[in-house]
């Protein structure tokens, strides 16, 4: 038994088998190749400027401009293992790799129960991210956090760890929003308040910044959610009806090709297809069962959506 603050985890033995089996996975399959995704890249190129000049630019691009469109604090974080092994990726994946390990960890204290925690151990997506230069496993890692303390009833701290997902990645708006309608749900006026500030001032820092240093829309995400297709934005802005098309269309391959794939990845597209079926009943099942005593689980759930 230990103690973190004033709060007592109690760890069953028997998860130590969940937790190894999740652990071999990951240092068996852990890729030391470069990746060719592209965002690694710029995560790498933002470090090395945080860390040489002190400055949070495009070292890769003419005149180094100000870097408006990821979030500063995972490249925050790269920092120190650039420091030590300079723009190795191998090394740098050290951080999404430990991010993963406690990310279980925790994962563990929230579930409590073996058999899910038994899946998770095996889950292919959880596993092949702990060796991606990426923000998912650190995002992941302080969404738990942040979930883990306002399930101890600790505010203030999972106020913090809110906040900086949304410095991780911005869809931690989500949990931000998910702890503020928690605290009103039970008239902690007085906590959402604390929670806000929490979460406003650095974040309207933050506009500021990128408003001064902003040269074209196009550099932030925005400008992602508005096109049509932001990879070809000349087709346009979207519309209305193409948003709803947009929704059905995500929901589509959501529910009946990744989520299923990524717990188990087989090609046969009627099996994930009832697999798909199959996860979401039970998800269903299980959110208006707690629905009277939300946590917030199901409201980052919900704002995730």
């Amino acid at each position: 038994m230990k103690r973190i603050s004033n709060f007592t985890l109690k760890f069953n033995p028997i998860y130590l088998i969940p937790f190894f089996i999740f652990l071999l996975f990951c240092i068996l399959l852990f890729d030391i190749k470069v990746d060719t995704g592209g965002d690694n890249v710029i995560y790498m190129i933002l470090a090395k400027s945080i860390g040489d000049h002190n400055s949070y630019s495009n070292l890769h691009i003419v005149s180094s401009p100000p870097h408006n469109r990821f979030p500063p604090f995972f490249p925050l974080l790269l920092v120190p293992f650039y420091k030590v092994f300079g723009l190795n990726e191998s090394f740098l994946k050290i951080l999404p790799f430990i991010s993963s390990i406690f990310s279980f960890i925790f994962l563990i204290f929230i579930i409590k129960d073996f058999w899910i925690v038994l899946v998770f151990s095996v889950t292919p997506i959880l596993i092949s991210y702990s060796s991606k230069l990426l923000s998912e496993s650190t995002f992941l890692f302080f969404s738990l956090l942040a979930i883990y303390f306002v399930l101890k009833g600790n505010y203030f701290i999972s106020s913090i760890f809110s906040t900086i997902t949304f410095f991780i990645r911005n869809s931690g708006i989500a949990l931000v929003f998910g702890l503020f309608t928690l605290l009103l749900i039970r008239k902690k006026f007085k906590d959402f308040l604390i929670s806000a500030t929490i979460f406003f001032i650095p974040t309207f820092l933050w506009f500021l910044r990128t408003r001064a240093t902003l040269k074209s829309p196009e550099d932030t995400y925005y400008f992602d959610f508005i096109y049509k297709n932001p990879y070809n934005p000349e087709i346009g802005i979207i519309g209305f009806v193409d948003l709803l098309a947009r929704i059905v269309q995500n929901i589509k391959i959501y529910v009946f090709q990744i989520l299923p794939y990524n717990f188990l990845p087989f090609e046969d597209k009627s099996f994930l297809t009832l697999f798909g079926i199959i996860i979401i009943f039970f998800v269903s099942f299980s959110f208006f069962r707690r629905i009277k005593r939300i946590s917030i689980v199901e409201l980052y759930f919900l704002f995730f959506l």
